[in-house]
């Protein structure tokens, strides 16, 4: 940005800056969690920057297709949108590897797919 001003009396001044906008933006889905309720690591969840606007869709399934858990529209960063281990009716889901898919939204408008796999841990 380029700024200059002048005055009543038609003294001038100029000034620059040069903003730069980092496009690094770190979204990171941990491959394993620990459902087992010492509060470390006790929820699934992606973890993001400030970058990301909303997780758009958050969706965790069986490796036979059964979807375990579901959010849509989440708040970033935010465990009340995390699996807890838990099926859908309360009961703890076993060890295992499941897929997951989430959509992002980034404060650009851009939206981005990521997919993967978790191992839960009792």
């Amino acid at each position: 940005y380029r700024l200059t001003v002048s005055d009543a009396n038609g003294c001038t001044a100029q000034d620059s800056v040069l903003v730069s906008v980092d496009p690094l933006c770190v979204v990171i889905i941990p491959n394993a969690f620990t459902p087992n309720g010492d509060g470390v690591n006790d929820r699934f969840f992606p973890k993001t920057d400030p970058c990301v606007r909303k997780v758009v869709e958050w969706r965790i399934a069986s490796r036979w297709g059964e979807t375990v858990f579901e959010s849509r529209n989440a708040t970033p960063n935010d465990p009340a949108y995390s699996w807890d281990g838990n099926r859908p009716d309360g009961t703890p889901f076993p060890s295992e590897v499941l897929v997951w898919y989430a959509e992002l939204e980034y404060h650009d408008g851009r939206r981005e797919a990521r997919k993967g796999d978790v191992t839960l841990l009792r």
